[in-house]
């Protein structure tokens, strides 16, 4: 009896653990909705209050001295990337870095789990009896260099260059580690594979799951899930802009790479040197003519010119004229302005059933049963965002450079060995798990009546229940970057973005020698984030009656 307890107990946590997966799904889409209508103070306070609320404000009278509040666990790596987003589009850039050099904090302690523990690729016990939402959040790959992107772009906005090269270096050391440790893991997936004697290790052998999402052009061209070409030009911009041009041209040429034959990556690094060479003066020290023998010397006059005379006349040399004063580069007087456009939400991770033959223990040996599994799903989307800007009275074409739906969906198809093993694994265990409940309730036989059939049905509804994807993933990171860059002379300039007919516009503001302004299109919205800053709206074709709103898109919320 003690033992159906246990397996009653156990089957309850099966089901609420699988309906808290279920509500995360819902519960993002709900908190992107308000970024899409310029609510994100709404989504904010969606987002404290799905982790328990705002952390408690100490007192000034209580700080000294007093213990600091307890950790909230909910406010994990996947809450924290969140915040720092939505306070980046309510215009609060310092708090956005706050919660993000947090994110950074749980990325970094699984930077140095995965230096020092090699049983770190194991994967937590719970994942392989329970489901993957069980495991500790430790972000996706290309989560964890979005995140050094996002703090790098902060620090720019604060004008604190030294800090974005600081995250700029540790994206690629970022990078690297994660190249390592993915490869250990897919050697891991095989060898677990093979000792539970799994036939199917690609996804291409799944009857029913949409293979042309993963063999997608788009998809295949990236190298891995983690870098972009976005983030090989910005470190470029950055580190040219603190005169290291041998690292400025390894970003600009990695970038080039990624996206061949794309005139402004090309322009980026063939016109480096021009652009960072130091201006050249020539000074030229006036050429003074030979002096011409003084007759004066002891007061005496020239003889006067004879009439007819045949002696040659004494012509003075030329005055050596001064070179020309080398042309001024009016681009010297101008701001090297970078425009970043980020775009859309990030796409959804999605849940797709089809059952896999496994080999489930048996009496005989291992026999081969069909078991209902679950996999991760990234669909494609083909949105329409504004193709350019227009900069005072300029119009100026924005180049694509990443898309985060493509680098999620090579996520999945790099991960996919790993998540097959696991996927497997599990469902074997809780097959195994199964019968042994369903053995338990037949012996048990008249002592349990109907409670008997309860329990066996309660068991496989929990089983069910909590065989689901992994579809925990950053939402509220745009879907894509374009760039786009231009010499601004220094002072305010207005940026205006035709969405839908709707010209939305803000002001910034440019000085020094390089610049960046980003901003965020969102649905019909658009954010400025640096500078964080007011945007206005004006229709150019009001219905009868109508005016031109002016609204603070973003900037309502809670600084």
């Amino acid at each position: 009896m003690n033992r159906l307890k246990v397996l009653i107990l156990a089957a309850s946590a099966l089901l609420i653990s699988g309906c808290a997966n279920m509500n995360y799904n819902n519960r993002l889409t709900n908190i992107s909705t308000g970024i899409l209508t310029g609510n994100v103070k709404a989504s904010l306070d969606m987002l404290e209050e799905s982790a328990g609320g705002p952390d408690p404000v100490m007192a000034a009278a209580d700080k000294e001295g007093a213990a600091k509040p307890p950790v909230n666990p909910r406010k994990d790596l996947l809450f924290q990337m969140e915040a720092g987003q939505l306070r980046r589009l309510g215009g609060n850039t310092a708090g956005s870095t706050q919660a993000w050099l947090r994110a950074d904090e749980f990325v970094r302690a699984w930077e140095d789990a995965v230096k020092r523990d090699p049983s770190k690729l194991l994967g937590d016990i719970a994942s392989v009896t329970l489901n993957d939402t069980l495991r500790t959040y430790e972000g996706r790959d290309y989560e964890k260099v979005m995140l050094n992107i996002g703090l790098a772009l902060n620090h720019i906005a604060m004008n604190d260059w030294e800090k974005a090269r600081v995250e700029i270096r540790k994206m690629h050391e970022r990078q690297a580690l994660i190249a390592d440790y993915q490869a250990k893991v897919i050697e891991k997936a095989k060898e677990d594979a093979a000792s539970q004697k799994l036939k199917v290790t690609s996804f291409k052998e799944l009857g029913g799951y949409p293979i042309e999402t993963l063999e997608a052009p788009e998809v295949q061209k990236l190298t891995n899930s983690y870098e972009s070409s976005f983030g090989h030009y910005l470190a470029g911009f950055v580190y040219e802009s603190q005169g290291d041009t041998s690292l400025a041209a390894a970003g600009y040429r990695k970038a080039a790479e990624m996206m061949p034959n794309i005139p402004l990556v090309e322009a980026a690094l063939r016109e480096l040197d021009r652009r960072t060479a130091p201006p050249v003066v020539t000074r030229v020290t006036p050429v003074a003519p030979p002096q011409a023998r003084n007759n004066n010397q002891r007061g005496r006059q020239p003889p006067p010119a004879r009439a007819n005379s045949k002696a040659p006349v004494q012509v003075a040399p030329p005055v050596a004229a001064a070179p020309a004063p080398a042309p001024v580069d009016n681009n010297s007087l101008l701001v090297d302005t970078l425009i970043v456009a980020e775009m859309g939400l990030a796409p959804a991770v999605e849940t797709q059933k089809i059952a896999l033959l496994l080999p489930i223990p048996c009496r005989s040996g291992l026999c081969p049963q069909m078991v209902a599994l679950s996999w991760p799903v990234v669909r494609p989307v083909t949105p329409s965002y504004p193709g350019s800007v227009r900069i005072n009275d300029q119009d100026v074409p924005l180049t694509f450079m990443t898309s985060i739906n493509a680098m999620s969906r090579r996520a999945i198809y790099d991960e996919m060995p790993a998540i097959m093993a696991r996927t497997s694994i599990r469902a074997i265990t809780k097959v195994v798990a199964q019968q042994a409940v369903d053995e338990s309730t037949s012996r048990a036989g008249a002592a349990l009546g109907p409670f008997g059939g309860l329990i066996s049905l309660a068991t496989k509804v929990a089983v069910a229940a909590t065989e689901v994807a992994d579809e925990r993933v950053w939402r509220t990171l745009p879907d894509s970057y374009h760039v786009a860059r231009l010499m601004l002379p220094p002072g305010k300039h207005k940026m205006s973005v035709n969405i839908g007919g709707i010209i939305r516009q803000y002001e910034f503001t440019v000085a020094g020698k390089y610049a960046v302004t980003a901003m965020r299109v969102t649905g019909n919205q658009l954010y400025a984030l640096s500078p964080a800053s007011p945007v206005t709206t004006f229709n150019p074709n009001p219905a009868p009656g109508g005016v031109n709103a002016v609204a603070r898109t973003g900037l309502e919320a809670v600084k």
